[in-house]
């Protein structure tokens, strides 16, 4: 019986620990179409329509508007915590409107975010090719430590569109 003991507890603790892991909630990654990436939203955003993509990247832009906050977010493939890596390649850029309105202190330009949100289309730009375009479901911020030069994870800073707050 002491053996056994010996074994749960560790265990319990590990699936606690891995849980605990998670960093976008289950209710939006279960909407995110995981055969579709960002270079398939970019060339062919029309086909796409509709469809919920997990994005990752730096916010370039923001607009603060009425009932609502417009960011240009330069692109970067996330990893296995769904956080942006920033020192990987990049597809390029993307719109995203965020319902209600963030708190402009927490998005600043350079914050690296990770989007859940549903292609709604594409923006015209001018002097450059058109954006696509995301309506956010889910938005989280990350810290990163200035010191250390390694990624840190901050408590969730997060927008949640759909549900409950955060």
């Amino acid at each position: 019986m002491k053996r056994v003991r010996r074994f749960v507890l560790p265990v319990g603790c590990v699936a606690v620990l891995l849980a605990s892991c998670s960093t976008i909630p289950s209710e939006f990654t279960k909407q995110v179409d995981q055969n579709l990436t960002f270079a398939d939203a970019k060339r062919a955003p029309e086909r796409y329509r509709g469809k919920v993509l997990l994005l990752g990247g730096t916010v370039s832009e923001r607009t603060d508007l009425p009932g609502a906050t417009k960011m240009l977010i330069h692109e970067h493939n996330v990893d296995y915590r769904y956080s942006p890596n920033l020192g990987g390649l990049s597809e390029g850029e993307f719109l995203v409107v965020v319902r209600p309105p963030v708190n402009p202190a927490q998005y600043p330009a350079g914050k690296p975010v990770t989007v859940v949100g549903k292609l709604t289309g594409v923006e015209p730009a001018t002097g450059r090719e058109p954006l696509p375009f995301f309506d956010a479901l889910y938005l989280r911020s990350w810290e990163s430590s200035s010191l250390s030069g390694e990624r840190t994870y901050d408590q969730p800073s997060c927008q949640r569109i759909i549900g409950t707050s955060c």
